[in-house]
């Protein structure tokens, strides 16, 4: 489960989001949703711990029974795909692959484990091929499978369809879910498309934006 107990936002001294609370279940969808330039994407580097002065952030975050607060962003076991779809263009899609899996994963079968991951995903034949070969929905899949290769325990989600034409829009909300079921964890999404995936709840940011003058 994945708690927000009042979470706040604030630029120097001045309330930038008022307080915003929930809980998601395994598998579950929260939708942020509000015009472009309204906070969104910067709720989600809260949750990451990725804002820093002049920011400031209060509340308290809860991710299975652990405190995660006021750790570092690369313990919080939070993982995010932007909008691009970012792969390291002078890395093979295993390299890349490899880059993000999970430190508990031992090193003899990481090589292994990716293998499974492109296999049970039909990507397999994508394995040494370099990010500027891949077309968009190709790369996309990828991105995803990078993410998931580190198994988060929360899954942010950025604009993910933003690029994408209509048909691939609805292929890769999909594939996302099908992601979701075959390892549940909560999910937060950040789209101006809300009618793709099965949410559960959505929170308005413009309910919370605090102007400042």
């Amino acid at each position: 489960m994945f708690i927000s107990e009042q979470l706040s936002i604030s630029v120097s001294n001045e309330i930038f989001l008022r307080p915003i609370s929930f809980k998601l279940d395994k598998g579950e969808i929260l939708q942020l949703i509000g015009e472009s330039g309204i906070g969104k994407t910067t709720i989600l580097k809260a949750l990451l711990g990725l804002l820093s002065f002049p920011f400031k952030v209060e509340g308290n975050l809860i991710l299975n029974d652990r405190d995660i607060t006021n750790i570092a962003p690369e313990n919080r076991k939070i993982g995010i795909l932007f909008q691009e779809g970012f792969l390291f263009p002078h890395m093979s899609v295993a390299e890349n692959l490899l880059f993000a899996v999970a430190k508990n994963i031992p090193k003899k079968r990481r090589k292994q484990f990716i293998l499974e991951l492109l296999d049970k995903s039909n990507l397999k034949y994508l394995l040494n091929r370099a990010p500027e070969s891949l077309s968009a929905g190709e790369k996309m899949r990828i991105a995803l499978l990078r993410v998931m290769a580190s198994q988060p325990e929360v899954l942010l989600l950025d604009e993910p369809f933003a690029n994408l034409d209509k048909n691939m829009k609805h292929n890769y909300a999909d594939l996302i879910q099908e992601y979701i079921k075959q390892r549940p964890i909560p999910v937060i999404l950040v789209s101006h498309d809300q009618s793709l995936m099965n949410v559960c709840r959505k929170i308005d940011v413009q309910d919370h934006r605090h102007t400042i003058n």
